[in-house]
This record gives C-alpha cells, structure tokens and sequence, in this order.
C-alpha cells in the first residue's frame, strides 16, 4: 500500500495521487505534467526509430544529472 492512499479511493483518484506525487515532482501543474511526459514519449518514439539521436551525457546540460564521481571520470 502506498503511503497517502486510502481504501475508499477510487482508481481515478489513486491515478491522479500518483501523478502528482510520484511522477514528475518537480512541475506543479498537472496539465504542465501531461505535456512534459508526451514529449518524453515522443522523444523515446524518435530515438527508436532512429529519427533523432540519444542525448549525449557530455553534455553541458546533461552534467547536472550526473554525480561528481562521473564528472571526474
């Protein structure tokens, strides 16, 4: 049982409990939510159809994400 949900909820409330506090917990809205995991989505579809290529973990903008032990590496 995940903290927060209750037996009285219904699928469509645990659903949206779970959007906003399990998925994408740094944007606020949830219409911002939506947009960002459809683009994820899509950039996932390109990837594969060897439309774009993946992101580079080189990056400049990438190297937040990673820990300073890869940084150095």
């Amino acid at each position: 049982m995940i903290d927060g949900v209750q037996t009285d909820m219904t699928d469509v409330e645990v659903g949206r409990f779970m959007i906003e506090r399990l998925i994408l917990v740094h944007v606020p809205d949830f219409a911002d939510k939506y947009q960002t995991l459809c683009m994820m989505i899509e950039k996932l579809y390109a990837v594969v159809a060897g439309e774009c290529e993946c992101d580079s973990l080189d990056a400049a903008c990438n190297q937040e994400v990673l820990l300073g032990g890869h940084l150095y590496g």
